[in-house]
């Protein structure tokens, strides 16, 4: 392995320039994910009715948690990590979006078998302050 690549000060993670083939754990880690999901109200519980924006949340985890989108992003899942976009109900029935983050480790457990674990969701809103201005506005401006 070059100097540069592992887990110590100033390496980066990831597998380089190699092609990740036969990833082994994404199912177990969608599995835990939906089941998580589930008890926060983003996606539907097994056998209850869902709704538009449930299903919606569902197909994006089963897309985004899969061994082909993780192998295909290997180094960005290991470096920063994956981002999954959720919608959720934000005041008054508004749609927010709430970012969850996969990130994918390369050490192994006593059984030679890479652990899955929830690192927990961000709280945070952020605030973005938009200048929304028009042309005429603007002339309205220079005429004064």
């Amino acid at each position: 392995m070059p100097p540069w690549m592992g887990r110590g000060e100033n390496q980066i993670r990831g597998v380089g320039k190699a092609l990740a083939q036969n990833l082994q754990g994404a199912d177990q880690a969608q599995l835990q994910a939906l089941t998580q999901l589930a008890e926060m109200g983003l996606v539907a519980r097994p056998g209850e009715p869902a709704t538009a924006q449930q299903l919606a949340n569902y197909e994006r985890v089963r897309q985004n948690i899969s061994a082909p989108r993780i192998e295909a992003g290997i180094n960005q899942a290991c470096q920063g990590g994956l981002i999954v976009m959720l919608e959720d109900h934000g005041v008054a029935g508004t749609p927010r979006w709430r970012p969850f983050r996969l990130s994918v480790t390369q050490e192994t457990d006593a059984n030679d078998q890479f652990p899955v674990e929830g690192r927990g969701t961000s709280t945070n809103e952020n605030a973005v302050i938009l200048g929304i201005s028009s042309r005429a506005e603007l002339a309205a401006q220079f005429r004064e």
